[in-house]
């Protein structure tokens, strides 16, 4: 089982536990559904697990009804399960950086989400996923000349990715009137007046973009 050709699939009910295996790129060329299993569920009351043990029990045997109906192994799964002791709550970390004359780099976004996740929460639970911004994923952010914003790639989809000005003082984020190749770094040049972006796929093509940013700041 490769986790490039088949995803996993678990939902934890209160009535019963149900297990989707499926193969990706099937004779569909969609999702081809290639195992299920199900089992009652038992350890949960109204949605709230209240025995753990019993309640591996009943994935367990989901797990192995699909397991035998498509001759694979399971080794991971995207598990939905709802109730009340599941939650969700924003978060704002904040770090200090090595000064406007230098881009905000990969590692200073990791330690602002290492920041963000020092929460105080009850001894009764426990962060199991944090979902960042995507734009954190920019290899370097840049900042505009007059250190008041910063220069990001918004990733859309496949294709592009948008350019937005993020004010440090907490504005709007403004949209520029561009739309770059898919990945890669963006530089300002010191004046403010080009923008240069490089691209994952040609990482030797540099694209110059003239009279972006004052447009965007009058």
């Amino acid at each position: 089982m490769t986790d490039q050709t088949v995803l996993v699939a678990i939902d934890i009910g209160t009535t019963k536990v149900c297990v989707l295996i499926g193969e990706v790129g099937g004779r569909s060329g969609g999702v081809d559904v290639i195992g299920i299993g199900q089992a009652p569920s038992d350890g949960l009351r109204k949605g709230v697990v209240i025995d753990i043990d019993r309640t591996v029990q009943s994935v367990a045997a989901a797990v192995d009804a699909a397991e035998r109906l498509s001759g694979l192994k399971v080794r991971s799964a995207f598990v939905g399960i709802s109730g009340m002791h599941v939650g969700s709550q924003n978060s704002r970390g904040m770090i200090a950086v090595s000064g406007r004359q230098h881009d905000v780099t990969r590692e200073d976004t990791l330690r602002a989400i290492e920041a963000a996740r020092a929460v105080s929460i009850p001894n009764t639970r426990e962060i199991l996923h944090v979902n960042k911004p995507e734009w954190l994923d920019n290899e370097s952010i840049p900042w505009t000349p007059d250190g008041r914003s910063l220069v990001i790639r918004k990733m859309i989809g496949d294709s592009g990715s948008e350019v937005w000005l993020v004010p440090v003082d907490g504005g709007a984020p403004r949209r520029l009137d561009v739309f770059a190749n898919q990945g890669g770094t963006l530089h300002v040049s010191p004046d403010g007046r080009q923008l240069a972006t490089t691209t994952y796929a040609r990482r030797n093509e540099v694209w110059l973009l003239e009279n972006i940013i004052p447009a965007a700041t009058k």
